[in-house]
């Protein structure tokens, strides 16, 4: 799997679609254009999750590390399996 597009992201309203999320060099990473039964704020609130996307695995993946450093073990569907899950499925490494 290739390395997704590096953060940040942002979010924004354009004339171009309705919604969409882009990169630091301004390109489109997704959009939603024309209409559909989703409301602005609910597609408002989907991007702002998109582009928080970059920033959420790393931090997730440094928590996991500190967690890891300490040698506390998770027990099945802990929060720190829940982490090491997330985060394998946010890299494709997920089965």
């Amino acid at each position: 799997m290739s390395k997704h597009t590096p953060g940040p992201w942002r979010a924004e309203m354009n004339g171009f679609c309705r919604m969409a999320v882009i990169d630091k060099k301004y390109r489109y990473l997704t959009y939603k254009a024309g209409s559909d039964r989703m409301s602005d704020e609910e597609l408002e609130a989907n991007a702002n999750l998109i582009a928080a996307a970059p920033d959420l695995l790393e931090a997730l993946k440094r928590m996991f590390s500190t967690i890891e450093d300490s040698h506390i073990p998770g027990a099945p569907g802990s929060p720190i399996e829940m982490a090491r899950a997330a985060i394998d499925k946010a890299t494709g490494e997920s089965a």
